[in-house]
């Protein structure tokens, strides 16, 4: 697949570890909306914030409001986009 509109993880805490399996990939993806519960915790989400920053992503929620680790989300979605 030489392109991906939309990538939605959602696996209950095991985020990070799709991300870091699908790193190589991410830059086919145009955008990612990553599950983010507010127990996971602030390096919880700092972490995967850095990983789809380091992949050229930008952040919102997903009804659109700019989004920094720390803030709260809509429905606990991030979106990532290019």
């Amino acid at each position: 697949m030489p392109r991906i509109r939309l990538l939605k993880i959602d696996v209950e805490g095991y985020e990070l570890a799709v991300l870091e399996g699908c790193k190589a990939s991410l830059s086919r993806v145009d955008n990612v909306i990553v599950e983010v519960l507010p127990e996971s915790g602030a390096a919880f989400a700092a972490q995967l914030a850095r990983i789809l920053s380091a992949a050229g992503f930008k952040f919102s929620s997903v009804t659109g409001e700019a989004w920094s680790p720390g803030q709260a989300l809509t429905e606990n979605n991030l979106w990532a986009s290019r």
